[in-house]
């Protein structure tokens, strides 16, 4: 029976003290900064990358642009006014000679208000269809750029997670090399310790240094390309530096039977950014036909309204302040002003091809992705298969040779090569999981969506 020792009042106060302190003390260091401490996770990555991406931030200032361009072009069918005011300080008027007389004249000064406030305003009723060609044109391009951006929010998605399975598979191969060195400097010492009793060889000696060199500087390079990959994935992030290792578990593949069903046609509808190529292409045909407009006269409305003063010199009117107004129609049209207006048109046109060719490039690319990543996914399934299945031969052949060697029908060598053997399957096994990722994540990219366990199985 366990006998409990009373703690007075004052003891009782001290150690409820003391655990408190305790506490305070070592809560900081226990939890430390935030990145070095917490990991990263698939999820938090997405998240981070669609607040920092400096691309997807691009790709929305692109959208803002192409709406202000549209409210703009809404000008072509509005009234516009305007009002001009001017005083003036300083004055020598013109005068022109007025005869009173056979052989007098008299020297008059021209009517020059001295302050003047004028309100104009015009209404375009018709320019050759030019303002509703242009304004279907930037509706066009506002809907190029919208789907733009979600094309970019896609694209932005499918790259953090390439980049983080990137780093996830290296910090693995990472761990694999770790676990590789330990286990052959522990068949170093053994080796050793068996050539002093004269059981090994030099030569067993020698090859489990050879070993043991070989994995060190894999390891060197397995940690180099962890923080290439973590630096890589901080970058399309749009986070300058980030030190937190990354959590998670790379995707195991699966056969796709129905991965072969995926069409051109289909990823033709499904893409956004050919969608916005298409957008484009028609935005740049209606700005070649109002660019043509120029020919065409323009018709509109004008009036003009002005208060003024010293329209006369009359001294005794009571208040030197008039007005006055004009009410018309206006027609404009473009002769000839240096040829700006044909080389304007020529840019229009060349710029409606261009839009043509680069949607003629995407759809002619398709077909090559499409195939090209179906069957980058079949060989990373297969990959992954014959590395599971290479995980379980050699953990059954390091088995026996540890049992031969202890019953001395095996070697040392054949013991180190089962070993070997195992670790090259586990890294295999890691490169095929990444290899079957990366290639879902392009062959998704290539048809303009994610694909669903329908869409694969």
């Amino acid at each position: 029976m366990i006998r409990h020792k009373k703690i007075p009042g004052t003891e009782l106060i001290a150690w409820v003290a003391i655990a408190l302190n305790s506490t305070l003390l070592f809560t900081p260091l226990a939890h430390g900064d935030g990145n070095a401490s917490s990991s990263l996770t698939l999820d938090q990555a997405l998240s981070e990358a669609t607040l920092n991406s400096p691309q997807l931030q691009l790709a929305k200032a692109r959208e803002d642009e192409a709406k202000g361009h549209k409210n703009e072009a809404l000008s072509g069918f509005l009234p516009v006014l305007s009002a001009t005011a001017y005083h003036l300080t300083n004055t020598k008027y013109e005068t022109f000679a007025a005869q009173i007389a056979p052989n007098e004249t008299l020297p008059f000064p021209e009517v020059l208000p001295k302050t003047s406030l004028k309100f104009s305003l015009s209404l375009p009723l018709f320019d050759g269809l030019r303002n509703v060609n242009q304004y279907r044109a930037s509706d066009a391009a506002s809907e190029a750029s919208s789907e733009s951006r979600a094309w970019q929010e896609f694209v932005l998605s499918q790259n953090v997670k390439d980049t983080f399975y990137r780093a996830l598979a290296a910090q693995l191969l990472a761990e694999v090399a770790d676990e590789n060195i330990r286990t052959l400097e522990d068949h170093y010492a053994h080796v050793q310790a068996r050539q002093k009793g004269g059981i090994a060889t030099s030569y067993d000696v020698l090859r489990v240094e050879v070993q043991l060199d070989e994995a060190r500087s894999q390891k060197i390079q397995a940690d180099d390309n962890v923080v290439i990959e973590r630096k890589r994935l901080a970058r399309v992030m749009g986070i300058p530096e980030d030190s937190r290792p990354v959590a998670g578990e790379l995707p195991v593949p699966e056969e796709a039977p129905r991965i072969s069903r995926l069409t051109a046609e289909n990823a033709l509808q499904a893409r956004k950014d050919l969608e916005a190529l298409r957008l484009q292409e028609k935005a740049a045909d209606l700005s070649d036909t109002a660019a043509k407009s120029w020919l065409v006269p323009a018709v509109g409305l004008m009036a003009d309204y002005e208060f003024y003063d010293n329209a006369d010199y009359d001294l005794t009117s009571s208040s030197p302040y008039h007005n006055a107004y004009d009410f018309g129609f206006y027609l404009r049209w473009n002769l000839f002003d240096g040829g700006a207006s044909i080389a304007r048109a020529q840019q229009s046109g060349a710029q409606h091809r261009q839009a043509q060719a680069r949607l003629e490039i995407e759809k002619q690319q398709l077909p090559e992705g499409l195939e090209t990543w179906k069957r980058r996914y079949h060989y990373g399934v297969s990959l992954y298969e014959t590395a599971v299945s290479d995980i379980r031969k050699s953990e059954i052949s390091v088995r026996q040779a540890q049992e031969g060697f202890r019953q001395g029908v095996r070697t040392v060598s054949e013991q180190l090569d089962a070993q070997l053997d195992l670790f090259r399957s586990r890294a295999n096994k890691v490169n095929a999981q990444l290899t079957a990722a990366e290639a879902l994540i392009q062959l998704e990219l290539t048809v303009g969506r994610k694909l669903t366990h329908d869409d694969l199985i």
